[in-house]
């Protein structure tokens, strides 16, 4: 019987690693979006600003 829980007791073991591992990979998925966003909304920022030089110069030399 001793034996039988032992062998229970290692595969919950390696099923709660192995859960452990794909939470992990699900994580690092989930943060490569966001970092992506982040990038996005600082690119828009970028854009923005530059539309509004163009602008300005163009009204300055109008």
């Amino acid at each position: 019987m001793s034996e039988g829980l032992t062998r229970l007791e290692n595969l919950a073991e390696r099923i709660l690693l192995a859960i452990d591992k794909q939470t992990d990979s699900i994580n690092a998925h989930v943060q490569l979006p966001q970092q992506q966003s982040a990038n996005v909304s600082e690119l828009s920022k970028l854009v923005a600003s530059q539309a509004a030089t163009v602008d300005f110069l163009v009204r300055r030399e109008s």
